[in-house]
């Protein structure tokens, strides 16, 4: 229901493909473009994964490149929430997983807001605007009410309580003022894609950094396959890491390869950046852009399988 691409070996941008706005229709977390079909090269999403051609730019499928693609599955089927004020929103909802992906059309007014269909308040929300060029809206619960990110690009938590004045256990408030209202522009579409922590399975949280090779440990009660990282208490990229993308091996320590959501740069390797651990991950690594002293980290991971088959390593 969720492809996120990115090209490893080239500077190409970062790809987002959803079922609910339809598989063709791309976004991309690195830049502030609107929302362009891409059908004939991002063909459909299957019952077994993704199909995908190539045309001129070859962004998806170029003879050699090497690229990697993240994978979400919600499950169900498209339907309308009407928990908003003057909002209705339409998507997938799976409150088992803590996830949902959800459009709506803003309204240009205060007050209102749309339903994420999950069952308590989300950690963690990334708008987009689908029909204008726009900075990505990031809601964290580690930066709170008072302020945002934005996911293309390195800034630290902005200071404006109207773009996301309150999330709640059913809607998430949406502004008309500040940075162009991002997030509610009368007419026009949006994308909301929504998370909280699930045990065993996802985690939203916070650390803070030691600048140590033996490095801050951050508990999540599983071993994670998928982490991504911001720094909110200073200006810095955006990371991800994944078990997958690891010199000496699948599901090998340390997990060095990195990507950044922000830039259309290749990928990075610090050599030995973190161990996924079976309850958390450790940092391995003075980073700036991951483990800095007393800086402070907002992250999301996901489980490579629930806490009680992890096998330690």
């Amino acid at each position: 229901d969720w492809v996120w691409i990115k090209g490893r070996n080239t500077t190409l941008n970062h790809y987002l493909h959803d079922s609910v706005r339809g598989a063709s229709q791309r976004l991309k977390s690195n830049v502030t473009q609107e929302e362009t079909d891409q059908s004939t090269s991002f063909k459909s999403f299957d019952s077994d994964g993704f199909t995908i051609t190539e045309v001129a730019g070859q962004e998806y499928n170029k003879n050699t490149q090497t690229y990697v693609a993240w994978n979400w599955k919600v499950g169900g089927s498209s339907s309308v929430n009407t928990d908003g004020t003057d909002i209705d929103s339409t998507g997938l909802f799976n409150t088992d997983l803590g996830m949902s992906i959800v459009t709506y059309t803003g309204t240009g007014s205060s007050g209102d807001s749309y339903g994420h269909g999950l069952d308590k308040a989300p950690e963690l929300v990334l708008v987009k605007d689908r029909t204008d060029p726009a900075n990505w809206a990031v809601y964290s619960v580690t930066t709170g009410l008072n302020g945002y990110l934005r996911l293309n690009d390195t800034n630290t938590k902005t200071d404006d309580s109207n773009i996301f004045p309150s999330v709640s256990a059913t809607t998430i408030g949406v502004g008309t003022q500040g940075d162009g209202s991002i997030a509610n522009t009368s007419g026009d579409s949006y994308v909301s894609y929504n998370f909280h922590s699930v045990d065993g399975y996802s985690k939203i949280g916070s650390y803070i950094g030691n600048s140590n090779a033996n490095g801050t440990f951050v508990y999540t009660g599983f071993r994670p396959a998928w982490l991504m990282i911001k720094k909110t208490s200073a200006t810095d990229n955006w990371a991800i890491h994944d078990s997958k993308r690891v010199d000496n091996g699948v599901n090998s320590n340390p997990i060095d390869d990195y990507l950044k959501p922000d830039t259309s740069d290749t990928e990075g390797d610090d050599g030995a950046s973190v161990d996924f651990l079976s309850n958390g991950f450790k940092w391995r690594i003075n980073s700036g852009m991951r483990n800095q002293s007393g800086q402070t980290y907002s992250y999301m991971a996901f489980a490579e399988q629930p806490t009680k088959y992890a096998n330690a390593r």
